[in-house]
């Protein structure tokens, strides 16, 4: 006996799988009413949005009012300086023992350390117990003292 599907012999899922697929390949989206909301006001909005958003970001790019003043030569020099405490002053090794707080342009939080001096008169400024405040840079990966003055 031969089944009308060919030969082949389908259970009832696999019948209405089938039947579905071919009601979806049937199936024009172009025979439904257009909605008025997605062709006109949908694409309006969209448009506005996208070419409102760079208008106002290139309005806040100008605008620096929300930034503080930028310091002074002499303000800016004393704002990259750390507050620290001598521990030690080696001048034959040009090294240079501080208990220092954090240091903002290195992202080094407070702790004691032994820097280089770039100078060795800037030792002679110093002596252990005094309370400095003080540059430093990292140069070839080590960290050393460009300014230091003792604070009264």
């Amino acid at each position: 006996m031969r089944h009308l599907d060919g030969g082949r012999h389908f259970t009832s899922s696999t019948a209405i799988a089938l039947a579905s697929r071919r009601e979806a390949l049937e199936f024009n989206h172009f025979d439904k009413p257009r909605n008025p909301f997605m062709t006109r006001t949908l694409p309006t909005l969209l448009m506005t949005l996208f070419l409102a958003v760079p208008a106002g970001a290139q309005q806040k790019a100008d605008d620096h009012s929300a930034h503080p003043p930028a310091a002074s030569g002499a303000a800016a020099a004393a704002a990259d300086m750390t507050d620290a405490e001598v521990r030690k002053v080696d001048v034959e090794a040009a090294k240079l023992t501080l208990k220092h707080g954090e240091i903002k342009s290195l992202q080094m939080p407070p702790m004691t350390m032994v820097f280089n001096v770039k100078d060795k008169a800037l030792l002679a400024k110093v002596k252990a117990g005094d309370k400095v405040r003080f540059r430093a840079v990292q140069e070839a990966g080590k960290y050393t003292v460009t300014d230091i003055q003792v604070v009264p």
